[in-house]
């Protein structure tokens, strides 16, 4: 067994033994990421409060450069073809059921999740730290709850740094 579904075994075989622990795991895989968006929204409106076309124009942006991860996901898991954990480890606990069980890596919500965070670093939206623990909270809950290893969060991840990074270049160039 290599190291990727060793960690991954440590982490989604703490499911199923306290219900607590299952409710955190769940919400996290599930609702962490949902409650982000909707905090990033109303932080970047808020922000703008003065110019809501400023505002508008950010999410607007936002949500097309999620979307370009979005696909670029989609193409490496086309290339990939990497199945979920519990469809190669059947004695993994399972908590959700997924949409796709061919697509593991690299995670979609992970991607999203750091993507949130880099953009509201970027954007200068105060409180932007309080993005972080959130992601780390859905990390936890994908695995936990059986649907990613280790290493498609490490997927997931690397596509929202590449995206945030080429954007602080976009803008870094468009300013000079």
């Amino acid at each position: 067994m290599n190291l990727d579904t060793k960690l991954f075994f440590k982490i989604n075989n703490l499911a199923r033994c306290n219900k607590w622990l299952d409710l955190f795991g769940y919400a996290g895989s599930e609702w962490a990421l949902p409650l982000m968006a909707v905090y990033y929204a109303a932080m970047v409106l808020a922000m703008s409060w003065e110019n809501k076309m400023i505002g508008f124009l950010i999410l607007i942006f936002s949500a097309g450069l999620w979307l370009t991860g979005f696909v670029l996901d989609f193409c490496i898991a086309l290339i990939v073809k990497r199945s979920r954990p519990h469809v190669t480890h059947p004695n993994s606990n399972l908590l959700i059921k997924p949409i796709a069980n061919w697509h593991s890596f690299p995670s979609d919500h992970t991607m999203t999740a750091f993507l949130i965070c880099w953009l509201a670093l970027i954007f200068g939206l105060p409180w932007a730290w309080v993005f972080f623990p959130f992601a780390v909270w859905v990390v936890f809950g994908r695995m936990f709850v059986g649907v990613h290893y280790p290493t498609d969060i490490l997927g997931g991840l690397t596509i929202a740094s590449l995206l945030a990074g080429l954007l602080q270049y976009i803008l870094k160039m468009s300013l000079l």
